[in-house]
């Protein structure tokens, strides 16, 4: 070869051709694992939250329906009741 480069042998580089091809495998390899991985982190933690979510607005539900018809006849006896008292005692 000219130019003063390194003469490289056939052999040499099909060596080191298939151990780059190897090391290109594994990183591929890896890097599925790892997306597999946070895929599958990534959708528990979507479900924790859809749960979490799905919870608090059962929960919502059922206290405000509870909490609705109580205090909306509660409210219009205390209204009803001060008002009386109010109006009773001006007068009086």
């Amino acid at each position: 070869m000219e130019g003063g480069g390194e003469e490289v042998s056939i052999k040499e580089l099909a060596s080191n051709l298939t151990a780059y091809k190897e090391q290109l495998e594994q990183k591929i390899a890896k890097r599925k694992k790892t997306h597999a991985f946070k895929s599958k982190a990534r959708q528990e933690q979507l479900e924790v939250v859809q749960n979490k979510k799905q919870n608090a607005w059962q929960q919502f539900q059922t206290t405000k329906a509870k909490t609705k018809k109580g205090s909306l006849q509660e409210g219009r006896k205390r209204v009803y009741s001060n008002h009386q008292r109010i109006h009773l005692e001006k007068w009086v």
